[in-house]
């Protein structure tokens, strides 16, 4: 999708002048800066649910976001500001820790859960990584409990290159070409993509992912770690995290008690625009944007598309992380039109929407003066 502007002088208000880090050098360039979100504050994650590693938004019930912790096989629904409203347990499941992801989408026809059980810190999972699915339940208005038995709705797989493992920590979802991908954190070296396609049923056999693309440079230490990754429902726009990273070398990851405070470490949240009739692999061989209204989170391993306008983070901490949400520019309303034509502003149209930045006032997509 093409952005078009209708003013040539981009003006950009205080809030979406704050930089997350400076601009990352990535496939030997330094990126584009994009500022068509704002970021706010939600609320935290619940106390009880630490380390959530994966989020994705219910596309069933709106209003509500899907939440995985890493070790302790649960999943919740809860609203943005942190409340807990229906909490799964998964039972009768092949056994495995490091659940780092999860993200929706139409599969077989269905909206689907996947969670994806694929961490591997110490190196030692070669063919025993898993996908959990499950046909995205409706949830309900008072908080309810429930358990959910896998039996065969997961798919194991392993990786190309047999000789060695890989770490993952981000997984997302195309319903337009109905694949999933994965995307393995390394410390050393560019991050790989790989992909599983997704328009069949899969047996319990172990199945092997198909290895598509690398994301930066070995040299490149500004995009290492990678911790979350996902993509809109329709399919149109890709977001990739990192965190905790260094400029020079990975012997610089030292003393992470210091919660992300070190010297040298930033972290990022990039974006790359998937156009019209282009597969993914086409869209992320291009230079991404990086967003920068996005801010570090310690240990920011969840992001989640509500849609092509909107999107959620949180991070892995030990529970009450805060929960982000960052908006683009809008004016689908009269406020927010008729601030569009106040002198200074720049109009950008995205697909069909118009959205607007002013430098006296910041509107929200509800076109609410801040």
């Amino acid at each position: 999708m093409k952005h078009h502007f209708f003013l040539l002088t981009l003006v950009i208000s205080p809030v979406l002048a704050v930089q997350a880090a400076k601009p990352i050098v990535f496939r030997g360039d330094s990126l584009e800066m994009n500022t068509e979100f704002k970021r706010k504050s939600c609320g935290n994650s619940p106390k009880e649910m630490v380390e959530i590693s994966g989020m994705a938004c219910s596309r069933v019930t709106p209003g509500f976001l899907w939440a995985q912790s890493d070790d302790n096989y649960r999943v919740i629904a809860m609203t943005e500001k942190g409340k807990i409203q229906y909490d799964i347990t998964f039972k009768d499941k092949p056994s495995r820790s490091d659940w780092e992801d999860m993200c929706s989408g139409v599969y077989q026809g269905k909206q689907t859960l996947f969670v994806g059980a694929f961490g591997d810190n110490s190196a030692k999972h070669m063919t025993d990584n898993y996908i959990f699915y499950m046909e995205e339940p409706e949830i309900p208005q008072e908080y309810a409990k429930t358990t959910y038995s896998v039996n065969n709705n997961y798919i194991q797989f392993q990786y190309p290159d047999l000789t060695r493992t890989f770490d993952a920590e981000a997984m997302f979802y195309d319903n337009i070409d109905q694949k999933l991908f994965i995307v393995n954190k390394v410390e050393w070296t560019a991050a790989t993509v790989f992909s599983l396609d997704m328009d069949t049923v899969y047996p319990t056999e172990l199945q092997t992912l198909k290895e598509e693309c690398h994301l930066g440079l070995p040299d490149e230490w500004q995009f290492q770690r990678v911790t979350a990754a996902d993509m809109s429902p329709d399919g149109h726009w890709i977001i990739i995290k990192n965190y905790d990273c260094t400029e020079k070398f990975p012997s610089d990851f030292v003393d992470e008690s210091r919660r992300g405070k070190a010297k040298g470490e930033f972290a990022y949240a990039l974006i790359w625009e998937r156009k019209d009739g282009e597969s993914v692999v086409e869209a992320l061989n291009r230079q991404p944007q990086q967003i920068s209204a996005y801010l570090m989170e310690w240990q920011g391993e969840a992001v989640a598309w509500l849609d092509s306008t909107t999107f959620y983070t949180t991070s892995d901490d030990d529970g009450s992380a805060p929960i982000y949400k960052y908006v683009r520019w809008d004016s689908s309303d009269l406020t927010s039109v008729q601030a569009a034509n106040t002198p200074g502003a720049v109009k950008v149209l995205i697909g069909d929407r118009l959205f607007i930045r002013t430098k006296e006032s910041d509107f929200s997509f509800t076109g609410q003066k801040r």
